[in-house]
């Protein structure tokens, strides 16, 4: 039976209740609607534990629903900081694992609250009625929600707050993010590809095989801390060879993934994917699973030696292979370009807003009227140089 908004509470998480809530978080996330390997207890509780006064102080926001039989029935993890927009000081809402400066990013995605499905409606009522409640923020931003989630809790409780807050909501395109929905068999998924494509994959496959001993693996056990170490400096001499940092260039960022790495292995929801050539990894695939999707991560490959082989193609070929071969039924790349490699890949895509709330306040009405300056004058410059 659903629970009415009446026997639903909420409350303000402690941080030592966030520390032990790991195993019902875990139970709650089996049966949400929501489907992320970024919204597991252990990513959240890593990204928090790394970036809690990372370039600015966050204010800890937990948000737990909990029935009158004190079983847990919706998690809403927020922070509460200062931001700065166009000279005007906002305090902002904002997901756990966003927010962070751009070099030192996680590019968290598919974020939303975590409902038990039977009691949906009186969750995302509970919890907008207390965020509406409550005078401590000027905004919300919920960046990268999923467009197709099937519980869709972020734009369900935009709505209640648009209605009992006088608030304004907005919702942008953020992108959109690669997906393979996987069939029966590897030679199934190649002919769904166009001729050409599945041609060279089976090349540049062969090709690679006869020149070289070729072992594809999937890290395990004593092996995972050297995989993940292989990783790291492939991914940095690749980056660095093309005159970037690379992620691991952040120290945060470096003790994030460490973290959540320790976490997951645990729980069995991380695997580090290596191409051995020779015997020496060169390519390394980080990738995460939940539930029947396997989630292409990061990846690391070696620069300048091997170049005419293909490398990174033929890695991600195997990991897509051995996604099948374990019965996932979805692969999923994140967030790319449209002229990404990733759309040679994928049969289709999973689109991504940013939903920001605003409340009338004075200061905010005055950096809308900022926000629309700005754009008026941007529409003009691009106007001119369109007639130059």
């Amino acid at each position: 039976m659903a629970d009415s908004a009446s026997t639903i509470k909420v409350a303000l998480a402690s941080e030592e209740t966030f520390a032990a809530l790991q195993e019902p978080w875990s139970g709650l996330l089996a049966r949400s609607p929501a489907a992320s390997p970024m919204l597991t207890w252990e990513w959240v509780y890593s990204w928090w534990e790394a970036y809690r006064e990372h370039e600015v102080s966050r204010t800890f926001y937990l948000l737990i629903a909990r029935d009158g039989r004190d079983e847990l029935k919706g998690v809403l993890p927020l922070v509460l900081r200062s931001a700065r927009s166009l000279g005007v000081t906002v305090s902002r809402l904002e997901f756990m694992g966003t927010g962070e400066p751009f070099d030192d990013e996680t590019c968290s995605e598919f974020l939303d609250a975590l409902v038990d499905p039977d009691s949906c409606d009186a969750v995302l009522q509970a919890f907008a009625d207390y965020l509406a409640s409550d005078p401590s923020w000027d905004e919300i931003l919920w960046r990268d929600v999923a467009d197709s989630s099937p519980g869709a809790a972020a734009q369900r409780m935009a709505l209640l707050l648009d209605r009992s807050a006088g608030s304004s909501v907005r919702h942008t395109k953020a992108g959109a993010c690669p997906r393979i929905l996987l069939p029966e068999s590897w030679d199934a998924y190649m002919g769904q590809l166009t001729p050409k494509r599945a041609k060279r994959i089976a090349y540049e496959r062969r090709r690679l095989g006869r020149d070289h001993d070729v072992r594809f693996r999937v890290a395990k056990g004593a092996d995972a801390s050297e995989s993940l170490a292989d990783f790291r400096d492939l991914h940095q001499s690749l980056w660095q060879s093309r005159g970037k940092k690379g992620c691991f260039s952040s120290s945060v960022f470096d003790r994030f993934l460490t973290s959540y790495t320790q976490q997951a292995w645990e729980s069995g929801n991380v695997r580090v994917c290596c191409l051995d050539v020779d015997g020496e990894p060169l390519a390394v695939f980080y990738a995460m699973s939940h539930g029947k999707g396997l989630y292409y991560y990061n990846s690391g490959v070696v620069p300048d030696r091997f170049e005419r082989y293909s490398l990174g193609n033929i890695a991600l070929g195997h990991m897509i292979e051995y996604a099948i071969e374990q019965g996932y039924r979805e692969f999923h790349f994140f967030k790319g370009n449209p002229a990404s490699y990733k759309q040679h890949w994928a049969s289709g895509s999973v689109g991504v807003s940013d939903i920001l709330i605003r409340r009338g306040r004075p200061h905010m009405l005055l950096l809308e009227g900022f926000e629309r300056g700005r754009r008026v004058i941007r529409a003009v410059r691009n106007r001119k140089q369109g007639n130059s």
